[in-house]
């Protein structure tokens, strides 16, 4: 078969490789190496975890069914895995402390060159017996100023693919928690970097368009999906800001307040499951929009709208620190506190005016109040307006009727 021109619709070269261990891939020194090489752990459930680099993957995973407890790479089938490994001096820097992190030296007495003159490369095993080599980047200098060039173009270039990019939102999605939080803290970290900036936009409307799937339920494990992608989507935004790219601005904001004020699994810890957290980590992306957009008045708007509606809405009361989380979102954003306490003072007293129950509905509200007031300077605007919010709701406290 001949390979696949552009036009070809059919992808070619490895997609992944999948390695089984008869032991943890920690002890193994594998997260050392993969993250010293340039990976990022996209995936990772009880018995294993997927690593991507350059349009692969590699899958670490235990098996019930291993007909043997080590490796012996001198059998048929898979001697060692190659991986590229930057400059000669990166090769040299990772050879030089790879016994400390699991990994032995071989062929030291032939190290650079064990594979040719043309070849500079470094082996290493570890105590599982699987044997790796690091290959250095062809034709790089051993050092000086022509190898500093080639290095900062190398790490210039390394924007994560597609391939990467999926499995690391797919991530955000699953039941486990550890998968969640690797995916965010892989995705976050490629974001803040720069190194997804040319899919930077791309990015954004895909987490948009996870915060709607599954919206409207309050139970199951759909939200997951939302809360973790309004995370991600806040680092967007923040990464955004720093490069000053306003486009987009106004319609993705519009997008996350429908549903920030949608949301009706407000859950904070799942059983079995770990953190959902919806509201707290919509709380992160909402401060992030506003730090944004604040001077704008339409997102300003929008922003204070969707704060009042939030907390004013009967989708059962807040139990795990989210009226903080909101509260310092808010308190991040120069000016916006005071108008916020206003606005929500008003909303709580309609709401109280001839209700039976008058907590029943401002619960989450009054929370937030609470959680502004703590925060606020005494006398200041902020202060001064909810002190006078609830003395006007409870006169009785101040010797009224």
């Amino acid at each position: 078969m001949s390979a696949a021109t552009d036009g070809d619709a059919m992808s070619v070269g490895l997609h992944h490789v999948e390695v089984w261990l008869a032991g943890d891939a920690a002890a193994g020194g594998w997260p050392w190496l993969l993250e010293r090489l340039g990976f990022v752990r996209v995936q990772s459930w009880a018995d294993g975890e997927s690593w991507s680099a350059g349009g692969a993957y590699l899958t670490l995973t235990r098996s019930p069914t291993l007909s043997a407890d080590r490796h012996d790479r001198r059998r048929p089938g898979v001697n060692h895995l190659a991986f590229h490994g930057g400059s000669r001096g990166e090769v040299d820097a990772l050879m030089e402390v790879a016994p400390q992190h699991g990994w032995s030296p071989l062929y030291a007495d032939r190290y650079p060159h064990a594979g040719g003159e043309a070849h500079y490369a470094g082996w290493l095993e570890n105590s599982a017996g699987f044997k790796v080599e690091v290959v250095a980047r062809a034709n790089s200098a051993a050092g000086g100023a022509a190898d500093a060039v080639a290095d900062s173009a190398s790490a210039g270039s390394r924007m994560l693919d597609e391939t990467w990019l999926s499995m690391a939102a797919a991530g955000l999605s699953s039941v486990s928690s550890d998968a969640r939080e690797a995916a965010l803290d892989a995705l976050c970290e490629a974001v803040a970097s720069g190194r997804l900036d040319d899919r930077l936009v791309a990015l954004i409307e895909r987490r948009l368009l996870a915060l709607e799937v599954g919206l409207g339920e309050d139970t199951g494990d759909s939200v997951f999906g939302r809360s973790f992608s309004a995370l991600v989507l806040g680092a967007c935004v923040a990464r955004t800001n720093v490069l000053g790219l306003r486009d987009g601005i106004d319609r993705w904001c519009a997008a996350f307040v429908r549903w920030f004020v949608a949301e009706r699994d407000v859950r904070g810890y799942v059983e079995g499951r770990g953190w959902a957290h919806a509201i707290a980590h919509g709380a992160d992306a909402w401060g992030e929009f506003a730090r944004f957009g604040w001077r704008d008045a339409g997102i300003r708007e929008l922003l204070r709208d969707a704060v009042i509606e939030r907390a004013m809405a009967a989708t059962g009361p807040w139990t795990a620190g989210e009226a903080d989380r909101i509260a310092l979102a808010i308190s991040s954003v120069p000016g916006a506190a005071a108008g916020i306490a206003e606005r929500l003072n008003s909303a709580v007293a309609g709401a109280q005016r001839g209700a039976a129950d008058p907590y029943a509905q401002t619960f989450n509200a009054e929370q937030l109040l609470r959680a502004l007031l703590l925060q606020a300077e005494p006398g200041s605007p902020v202060d001064t307006a909810i002190r006078r919010g609830v003395q006007e709701r409870y006169p009785h406290l101040q010797g009224g009727s």
